[in-house]
Order: C-alpha cells, then structure tokens, then sequence
C-alpha cells in the first residue's frame, strides 16, 4: 500500500481592508519558505505596491537571526513598506517591541495602520553625507557610518555599527527607541533629548544597546541578540 505525501503548507494571501495579509503557516521552513515567498510575492507583484502589507506568522516563535533573514528577503524581492507586523506568540511579540517595530495580535481584529507606522528597511551601510528621513521607523541593514544622518519619527535600528547621527522620534519621542548593534556615535538624539557624552571610555561603547527615554533623560541599556 502506497502512502499518502503530506501536502506542503502554503502560504495564502488574505484581503484586509485596504491591504493585503500574507499569512505564513509555522510549519513552513526553511529552503520551502522562502521559495515560496518569492513565488507569492511573484504573482502579486504589481498589487503590492498600491495597498498596505501585512505579515501575519501566526503562533511562529521567531528568533532575531531568521527575522533579520526574512527582512533580507523582503529587500530581494523589493517589498515595499511594510505597515504591520502580526503574530499570536507572545515571545515573538517581545522580539517585536525589543527591536522597536509595532506590533499586534493576529487573533484580534485591528485597525488600518497608516502610513506613518510603515517601516522603511535600507538593505545596504550608509556613507558619509547620506541622509535618511522617515515618517515612521527605520532600519538599516548595515553600518550608519560616520557623517551619515538618519532621523525619523518612529524608531531607528541599526543592524551593525552606529557611528553617524541619529534621531528618532521627532515630534514625539516618548515611546520610540533607538537600537544600536554596535554603539560608536559621539552624540544620540531620541524626541527633544540629545546624549552627547559618549566616548570610547564609555561603558556601552561597541556594544548592542538599547535607547529609550524615561522622560526626563535618555537610558541605555545592553541589548541581548
């Protein structure tokens, strides 16, 4: 008797409003994910970029490795901005807040996010005399190099060597966060707060941190990736 083959989980676009939800099943891995959502991302190239996207990865429990992968993928095939992030693990929704994204629950029912919560991804390091600005976050796929600017009004992560200026969380400040793999900027500016006394001799400096304000100062605490 012949067995059955399991049928491969798919991964299968909902319509949500105005945006289009990409629904990835957690038993979806590997070498089949991504040609899967390469193949997806294939056929709906041109709606993509006219409405929002939603990622939803389910009860997925993610480490940060396979979502800086994912995001790299993303930047492969040209997503465009992508204005909300979804999951129903609550660990992947703490990786979500640690790295500074907003995020939600998948098994509520939220409203459109608008354009101002979209996420700007930069696949390559900055040099010197680039400038970035935002309406939302932003994160860098590389190093911010010394005399380059980054500033927005979310929050900023950058995935290698923080050296040139950024700031975050213009006109608001209070809630947003800066991410840093590697701490190596003289000056960080995060709302109406700037820390300008970062030095070599500085505790956190090279290390992976994490900046947030308390209100009154800015704090910096390391960041476990």
């Amino acid at each position: 008797m012949t067995g059955i083959t399991p049928e491969e989980p798919t991964i299968t676009l909902k319509g949500s409003g105005k945006g289009l939800r990409f629904v990835i099943p957690p038993s979806l891995k590997g070498k089949g994910l991504w040609e899967q959502f390469s193949s997806t991302l294939d056929q709906v190239s041109e709606m993509i970029r006219q409405v929002d996207i939603i990622i939803d990865f389910q009860d997925r429990k993610i480490e940060t490795q396979f979502f800086l992968e994912f995001l790299s993928k993303c930047l492969e095939n040209k997503v465009p901005s992508i204005s909300s992030w979804e999951t129903s693990d609550e660990t992947t929704r703490a990786l979500f807040r640690q790295i500074g994204l907003k995020s939600g629950s998948n098994e509520k029912k939220r409203p459109r996010r608008t354009g101002r919560e979209e996420t700007l991804v930069i696949s390559n390091s900055l040099r010197s005399g680039q400038r970035i600005e935002h309406d939302g976050d932003v994160i860098i796929l590389g190093h911010i190099n010394d005399g380059a600017e980054v500033l927005a009004s979310g929050n900023i992560i950058a995935c290698g060597k923080l050296k040139g200026l950024v700031h975050g969380g213009i006109n608001s400040g209070a809630e947003n966060i800066i991410i840093a793999f590697s701490l190596e900027a003289k000056q960080v500016r995060l709302g109406g707060m700037v820390n300008s006394s970062l030095n070599e001799d500085h505790e956190w400096w090279g290390k992976a941190v994490r900046i947030s304000s308390d209100g009154n100062s800015l704090r910096i605490r390391e960041l476990s990736i």
